[in-house]
């Protein structure tokens, strides 16, 4: 590990026991202390390192197997650890993290030869997001917990798209993922852009309610609203994963609510509202 205090780099060793440090991945906390995912080639484990400012202390994170490879690390709002690594006995993806008392592990996607090239964000709510590589299927894929499970996506799947892949979620929640093309040797880009949309009509007359108000909310995040326009057509971008709920209303008509899930699609959500 090493680090620049402005004018000179210090270097220190942090693991020495056996051929350690493959496929590192590095984090810092909230006091700008390190913390670092790694590769033990000699046991074939997952492991973890942080520095309390004193010296560091290593933790043996996944022991099942030769795990430990392709690891990326994100520290969650609480400051723990949590690390998306490929398992190369069964060939899968798998993620960790830390609750202050102990580790847990999961297998989050287990077809194919997959989980090669891992990348790991957190959203605002510290779910994980990851994005992967598939050899079988030589595509660039995306995994995110919704809170239950995980969904697995293909972001790019037209023939030997993938290898190498970064992940990271802006502001307003949205994922954007950058991966090479096999195929083409090219940089490629990939983002979610989610949007439900529809209309509000006049559930007797079929007629579309100009001005009527439709709302969204996901937990997490301040409700939105926008007005229908003269056609009765509403739109709002989905700022991540997961349950949206909706009201639509109008002077003189009963309102409508509804929830609806939305995993990387463009949701389409009309309303006939009764007087």
């Amino acid at each position: 590990y090493a680090y620049y205090d402005g004018s000179t780099w210090h270097k220190e060793t942090v693991d020495f026991l056996g051929d350690v440090g493959q496929y590192n991945s590095l984090a810092l906390d909230a006091g700008g202390m390190p913390r670092i995912s790694y590769f033990d080639y000699t046991n074939g484990d997952l492991k973890y390192a942080l520095n309390d400012g004193t010296r560091w202390f290593i933790m043996t994170v996944d022991t099942l197997g030769i795990v430990g490879q392709y690891t990326s690390l994100a520290l969650d709002k609480n400051g723990n650890p949590h690390i998306s690594y490929f398992d190369n006995t069964n060939v899968n993806l798998k993620y960790a993290y830390y609750d202050d008392i102990s580790w847990y592990t999961t297998i989050v996607d287990s077809k194919h030869n997959t989980g090669l090239n891992t990348s790991l964000m957190l959203d605002i709510n510290d779910y994980p997001h990851i994005s992967y590589f598939s050899f079988s299927q030589q595509a660039s894929k995306y995994a995110f917990y919704d809170g239950n499970s995980f969904i697995i996506q293909d972001v790019d799947s037209v023939g030997k798209y993938g290898g190498t892949t970064s992940i990271a979620i802006d502001s307003i929640s949205k994922v954007h993922i950058s991966y090479i093309s096999y195929k083409d040797y090219d940089l490629k880009y990939a983002s979610d852009r989610g949007i439900v949309s529809g209309v509000v009509t006049d559930v007797a007359t079929g007629q579309p309610i100009f001005g009527a108000k439709v709302s969204m909310v996901q937990d997490g995040m301040e409700k939105l609203w926008v007005k229908a326009d003269a056609m009765g057509h509403y739109q709002f971008l989905i700022p991540y994963k997961g349950a949206c709920s909706l009201k639509a209303k109008s002077r003189g008509y009963v309102p409508e609510r509804v929830k609806v899930i939305y995993y990387g699609d463009q949701i389409i959500q009309d309303f006939e509202l009764n007087k």
